[in-house]
C-alpha cells in the first residue's frame, strides 16, 4: 500500500513539474520575443499591459491565449525577428505600420537598442487601438489614417474608385445605350423582313399573253403589269391611226 501511494505521489509530482516547466518555458518565450520587437514590454491594450502582443490574449496563457493574432503570424513569417518588411506591414489594417504603432516609425530599430520613442504606442494587431504620435515623415498618424481611408475610397464620395457622379452617370447611361442599340437593331431587322415580303409579292411572273393577235411567249422576262402596260400602249397607238 505504501509503495502504491508513493507511486501516485511521484506521478503527481512529475505532472506538476512538467506543468511548471511548460509555464516557465512559455513565460521565457514571451520575454524572449518581447526583446525582439521595439517596446515589446511596453505594449498596452485597454489600459492593461499586453506583453504577448503576438497572441490572441495579452497574457498569452491558456488554450485561447496560445493562438496567434495577425501580428503574431506576420512576426512568425518574418523569422520571429524585427525586419524592415515586418515594420512596414499594417497587420491590423488601421492605416498605421507596425513600426508606427510600436515606436519605430522609420523602421531603423535594432534589437538591444532604444527605439525612436517609447510613448504614444498602440497594439499592432488591434485596429481599434491607435496612437497619436508622428510618423517617420513627421506626419501626424491620425492625419495619415484619414488619408489612407480616402485612398481606399472610404468617406470621400467615391465608389469602386470612381467619383460618385461618374458612377451614377454610368449606371444611367449604360442601360439607355443598350436600349437604343436594341431598338436600332430591331428596326433594321424589320426593314429587311418587309423588303423580303415585298420582293415575294412583286416578283417577276412570266405568263403567256396575246396582244392584238401577237402572243408573247413565256420567258421574255416581262411581268404581268408590264404586259398589261404594253397592251394599253398598243391600243392607244391603234386608236391614233
Amino acid at each position: 500500500m505504501m509503495q502504491s501511494g508513493c507511486q501516485h505521489v511521484c506521478v503527481l509530482a512529475a505532472v506538476a513539474l512538467l506543468l511548471a516547466v511548460l509555464c516557465v518555458d512559455g513565460a521565457a518565450a514571451h520575454k524572449r520575443y518581447e526583446s525582439r520587437i521595439p517596446n515589446g514590454k511596453l505594449v498596452h491594450l485597454d489600459g492593461k499591459s499586453c506583453k504577448a502582443s503576438g497572441h490572441a490574449t495579452c497574457s498569452g496563457k491558456g488554450h485561447e491565449g496560445k493562438k496567434l493574432n495577425q501580428f503574431g503570424y506576420d512576426f512568425k513569417k518574418a523569422g520571429k525577428k524585427w525586419t524592415h518588411a515586418l515594420c512596414m506591414m499594417d497587420s491590423d489594417g488601421d492605416g498605421l505600420t507596425n513600426g508606427e504603432e510600436l515606436g519605430d516609425p522609420c523602421c531603423v530599430w535594432k534589437e538591444g537598442h532604444h527605439p525612436a520613442r517609447s510613448t504614444h504606442l498602440s497594439h499592432p494587431s488591434h485596429a481599434s487601438d491607435v496612437n497619436s504620435a508622428h510618423g517617420c515623415d513627421g506626419e501626424h498618424v491620425e492625419e495619415k489614417i484619414v488619408k489612407n481611408a480616402r485612398t481606399k475610397g472610404e468617406g470621400d464620395g467615391t465608389i469602386l474608385g470612381m467619383p460618385l457622379w461618374l458612377f451614377v452617370s454610368l449606371c444611367v447611361a449604360v442601360p439607355v445605350l443598350a436600349l437604343v442599340v436594341l431598338v436600332m437593331v430591331g428596326t433594321v431587322l424589320l426593314r429587311i423582313r418587309s423588303r423580303r415580303r415585298a420582293g415575294r409579292k412583286g416578283g417577276r411572273v412570266s405568263v403567256p399573253l396575246s396582244v392584238n393577235g401577237q402572243e408573247l411567249e413565256e420567258g421574255e422576262g416581262a411581268t404581268e403589269m408590264e404586259l398589261l402596260g404594253d397592251a394599253d400602249r398598243l391600243a392607244m397607238e391603234e386608236g391614233d391611226e
